[in-house]
């Protein structure tokens, strides 16, 4: 413990400590370079000397409370924030008053008569309120990102809430776009993905989209979706990213819902196997896939009926005249094409088609029919149940 007449005798140097500091600081700190006037002067000077003049009172009196003087150096570092800067100036500027303060201490106790020990007991004591200083304002710095980080999430829900509702209310859409700073276009195209990926979408989708989990999934709003390559970038930085992303067509922000109501169709086939996963998908490429699996009893009867004669095969013959049908369609009947993407010769795919010729008689040849076993193919291969059950 600081004896109380080493305090005694330092405590006259505290009014021209303070100007030293806030000169120091002031020259040293860029952040603080400038003239301490108004509420940001007030401030500064204000932190500095009831800094010292805590710290006087708690080498007095170690057991002191000084949770009174706490919340200004709390406050100090909320300030931080919300002017856009770090907390680097701030916590230099401490170091700046501790060195500062350190040697108008020394050259005081030296003036006064006091023994090197004292002066090292007081060198400790102000290492140690330093830190407690510092992490005050900390303290107050995360309390305040956490604050407005907590307000713009909840803003950002406000909003994609606003346009997901059927009918959609404008006046509210504008309202909470304001709120955010945003301006919703003309046009808007929804997406929607994993709730985990809702990081990634808000960083790669950047100013141009409201990012936000609703109902756990992450949802977003593209807010100018028919900006000049928007579209293809949107794909490129969601492919780069590995998102299995589903993303609603662009229609007038007053069907907004609608967009938001594709893509989560189109996720819920992803996620459930029907579609491939790993990469963004566009409702536009998929509305045939959507159309089949939008009811999974008409997806079960087609199969059952358009692949009966599939049904009474084996399982390895069923296998690959499944797979040369489906390529067969793909491919318009062209045998080289469909030899090349099966891996076998081309007289293998003609006895093939032979086969599937005797089974579905005069089906292949038939426009409607070929469209007809096109969906039940894509019914039965996008759902594992069906392709093993029923073909």
């Amino acid at each position: 413990m600081i004896a109380p007449d080493v305090v005694v005798a330092l405590r006259p140097i505290l009014g021209e400590l303070s100007e030293a500091v806030i000169d120091a600081v002031s020259a040293e700190v860029p952040a603080y370079a400038r003239p301490m006037e108004g509420e940001f002067g007030r401030m500064v000077r204000l932190g500095v000397e009831r800094a010292l003049t805590r710290f006087f009172d708690l080498l007095e009196d170690p057991g002191r409370g000084s949770d009174r003087w706490r919340q200004i150096y709390v406050e100090l570092g909320r300030g931080e924030f919300r002017e856009g800067r770090t907390l680097d100036a701030l916590l230099a500027a401490y170091r700046i008053g501790a060195r500062v303060s350190w040697r108008w201490i020394v050259e005081a106790g030296e003036a006064a008569g006091l023994q090197p020990a004292a002066l090292f007991d007081i060198a400790e004591a102000m290492f140690a309120y330093i830190d407690e200083l510092s992490a005050e304002s900390v303290e107050g710095y995360a309390s305040e990102q956490s604050s407005q980080a907590g307000a713009r999430e909840r803003a950002r829900r406000a909003l994609i809430t606003a346009l997901s509702q059927d009918p959609l209310s404008l006046a509210v859409v504008r309202r909470e776009a304001a709120r955010l700073s945003v301006r919703v276009g003309a046009s808007v195209a929804a997406l929607t993905a994993a709730e985990s990926d809702v990081g990634t979408v808000a960083r790669q989708l950047g100013a141009g989209a409201v990012v936000a989990v609703l109902d756990g999934r992450t949802v977003a709003y593209l807010l100018d979706p028919d900006a000049p390559g928007e579209h293809e970038r949107l794909l490129g930085v969601l492919t780069g990213a590995a998102v299995s992303a589903a993303i609603g067509p662009v229609l007038p922000v007053a069907r907004a819902s609608v967009s938001l109501a594709l893509a989560r169709r189109l996720l819920a086939l992803m996620e459930a196997g029907a579609l491939p996963g790993g990469a963004p998908r566009l409702v536009d490429d998929e509305l045939v896939a959507l159309v089949v699996h939008s009811d999974p009893h008409v997806a079960e009867r087609l199969v059952d009926l358009v692949l009966e004669p599939l049904s009474g095969l084996a399982g390895s013959a069923r296998g690959r005249l499944t797979e040369t049908l489906r390529a067969w369609l793909e491919h318009q009947g062209r045998a080289d094409a469909v030899a090349h993407q099966l891996g076998v010769h081309p007289q293998t795919v003609r006895y093939r088609v032979n086969q599937l010729r005797g089974l579905f008689a005069g089906a292949l040849d038939d426009p409607q029919q070929r469209t007809r076993l096109g969906l039940a193919l894509l019914a039965a291969g996008a759902a594992p149940g069906l392709s093993a059950e029923r073909i």
